[in-house]
């Protein structure tokens, strides 16, 4: 049932919570997108068959995707999908920015077929408030390639990037007003609730890359609200992965399964005083305890 805690460790040291990660699976059949050097697009559908194989041995919460499910083309949407349909917990998901790639941009028609509640929500279990976040607004991915709009932005960010926002990038977006102000206000009921707070997002916040959102500064001034309630941020889209620290919190960006043969996803136990990731071919293992690896 969604919101258990349970997992199948033994002793009395049991996570408040548990749940599966898989990141930028980018499925997409033969032809449907460019051949590239490390990503095996067309792999990407039996990695993720067994990623959600290995979560099913597994008591867990639910499974997040933490965005690009699909590389280019609504068309691939379907057969992964399939996949996780077979899985025992519920799968949420976050929209990437090659999400909407696939449906040209249009961000309602790929909620719908992710049946997510909207582009942004939140749910609370086990004393935790889960926000999944909407990365993908304020730059360029929500517009219609080759538009006006679209051009205008483009132009922007070229601007951005010369006055050495290395972030301004087509594949980069952020939280628009509308989004930063509820996100405020679910953190000030986690903080009324006593609930501790853990982010999904497809894009990161820190540290600084050319795959940052593009408004971090923003975005991080508002997490500074959930202040020491803060458990974690854990994204996608920067395929090397990586970690870095929102106070005392981490963040962590999780590795991109579509490169390479060899797969990449996670298993992550929540505890009152950690979280634990355990990694399953290129993802890493870590513990994470109060800003310390």
């Amino acid at each position: 049932m969604d919101g258990d805690g349970g997992d199948d460790a033994s002793g009395d040291d049991l996570p408040l919570l548990s749940f599966g990660v898989v990141a930028d699976c980018q499925y997409a059949a033969n032809g449907n997108s460019a051949p590239h050097p490390v990503r095996r697009y067309d792999l990407s559908r039996s990695k993720l068959a067994e990623a959600v194989a290995t979560f099913n041995d597994h008591e867990l919460a639910f499974v997040i995707n933490l965005g690009d499910l699909i590389d280019s083309s609504a068309d691939d949407l379907g057969p992964v999908l399939e996949v996780f349909r077979t899985s025992r917990a519920p799968v949420r998901h976050s929209l990437g920015n090659h999400d909407l790639a696939g449906f040209d941009g249009d961000r309602p028609a790929a909620v719908r077929a992710l049946t997510m509640p909207g582009p942004y929500y939140s749910w609370t279990a086990a004393g935790h408030r889960f926000v999944v976040l909407d990365t993908n607004r304020i730059g360029v991915l929500d517009l219609p390639a080759g538009s006006v709009a679209w051009h205008r932005g483009v132009e922007e960010l070229e601007r951005r990037f010369t006055a050495g926002e290395l972030n301004a990038q087509p594949w980069n977006g952020g939280l628009d007003p509308v989004q930063l102000s509820w996100l405020g206000r679910e953190l000030d009921r986690a903080s009324a609730a006593a609930e501790r707070v853990l982010i999904f997002a497809h894009q990161p916040v820190v540290p600084a890359t050319d795959h940052t959102v593009l408004n971090a500064n923003e975005l991080l001034a508002v997490l500074a609200r959930a202040g020491s309630g803060l458990a974690g941020y854990l994204c996608g889209h920067d395929h090397a992965g990586g970690l870095g620290w929102i106070g005392a919190a981490p963040a962590v960006t999780f590795v991109g399964m579509v490169d390479t043969e060899l797969n990449a996803y996670a298993i992550v136990r929540v505890y009152a005083d950690r979280m634990t990731i355990t990694g399953y071919g290129r993802e890493v293992t870590r513990e994470l305890t109060g800003g310390k690896r």
